[in-house]
């Protein structure tokens, strides 16, 4: 049960418990109020930390943050390099974070949080993606900006991506999957696939894989 699930049902046992107060001088709160007042902070609280994340994430400063050491460092130099240069030539920011484990953390949460926090204008923030991948979890998780979301619908864009990474999730080099996903991200951005629809290519590439 969430702490906002506990706060409900303590408050609501809390008002089920309040019985007959003693009167009270004219002008000054009762002890119903008090209790009342009391109560609703607290269940604002815990409403407020129920929405934290658990885990905690540093500031994106870069294209690609390996919290879960999934790249080598030749791989992670090239997919940096391949990113800054798709922002180049097509002033779309695509953002990779892998981390080692989600902590009981809601990955979905998790990527919106992050995306949210990304060191972006409003502006490059409508025309970014960030990809989120939890190595211990197996998961994969993208959030996309405004102008993006049409080109990636869902559930089948995060389905495609899972698909991409996993094919590598148990070999020697689980960040060739990233790489995979990411390639994925940037062809259906630049308009050379369309997500939800197969090119004979990709028929060939699936049936090879």
């Amino acid at each position: 049960m969430s702490a906002l699930a506990h706060a409900q049902r303590a408050v609501r046992l809390s008002i089920e418990r309040i019985g007959d107060r003693r009167p009270r001088a004219a002008g000054a709160p009762g002890a119903h109020e008090i209790e009342m007042n009391f109560l609703i902070a607290l269940l604002f609280s815990l409403f407020i930390a129920d929405r934290a994340l658990a885990l905690d994430v540093p500031p994106l400063k870069s294209l690609v943050t390996d919290l879960a050491g999934m790249f080598p460092p030749a791989s992670l130099e090239d997919l940096d390099q391949r990113l800054r240069r798709f922002k180049t030539e097509t002033a779309n920011d695509v953002v990779v974070l892998t981390v080692k484990s989600l902590d009981g953390e809601d990955i979905e949460k998790l990527t919106r949080a992050t995306f949210a926090a990304l060191p972006l204008g409003d502006a490059q923030r409508r025309r970014s993606v960030l990809l989120v991948v939890a190595r211990k979890e197996r998961q994969v998780a993208f959030h996309a900006g405004s102008q993006l979301q049409a080109l990636l619908p869902e559930p089948v864009a995060s389905e495609k991506l899972q698909a991409q990474v996993a094919l590598y999730w148990d070999g020697l080099r689980p960040d060739l999957g990233i790489h995979g996903a990411v390639h994925y991200l940037l062809r259906v951005i630049r308009g050379d696939i369309r997500v939800g629809s197969q090119t004979e290519e990709e028929k060939l590439e699936e049936t090879s894989s």
